[in-house]
């Protein structure tokens, strides 16, 4: 880049990944960056089986969901908007289940949920999404259902870490041993 088309000189920091380019009376910063941390997290997020809603999410719905989740996989807390973390790796089982890995950010903001996932306090995984395609069960209420709705598909927006309160009560939240 140069000063006769109204660009500064890009300058490289010390670290491999920052950027500062001038252009004009304009400062930007570009950080191609990646983020290591200790908050290691894994867990089943999902279990094909009927929840405390008497709604049963399909395997199929789940798996259908996922990629477009991943392309910005942030955990939230509690299913508030909060994020907290984010899902580095994300598979379906054999029997069908969602086994995440991620990480807790490491800042002081996500300190007080660190100290809940390490207590026990939250301990288990919630998914969270849009039913696009479910049985007739699916349109009354969760107390009122004589027979389970069955989500066919969904669009999946976020998984939240939990506690007792999981509508699954198969799923379940671990820290992982470094």
């Amino acid at each position: 880049m140069t000063r006769e088309n109204g660009t500064g000189q890009a300058k490289r920091s010390d670290q491999d990944n920052l950027f500062l380019i001038q252009k004009g009376n304009h400062l930007q910063l570009i950080a191609d960056f990646s983020f290591t941390t200790d908050r290691k997290i894994r867990g089943c997020a999902h279990f094909p089986s009927v929840d405390k809603e008497n709604e049963l999410i399909l395997t199929e719905a789940v798996k259908k969901a996922l990629p477009q989740y991943m392309q910005h996989p942030i955990l939230h807390i509690q299913h508030t908007e909060r994020p907290v973390g984010t899902v580095t790796k994300a598979e379906i089982d054999a029997e069908g289940a969602l086994w995440i890995e991620g990480s807790i950010f490491d800042t002081p903001d996500t300190n007080d949920v660190w100290t809940d996932i390490e207590s026990g306090k939250l301990n288990k995984f919630s998914i969270f999404g849009r039913r696009d395609h479910g049985t007739y069960e699916c349109s009354i209420p969760p107390d009122r259902r004589i027979s389970p709705c069955v989500t066919k598909a969904l669009t999946l927006f976020s998984i939240s870490i939990v506690g007792e309160n999981a509508m699954n009560p198969n799923t379940f939240l671990e820290v992982v041993k470094g």
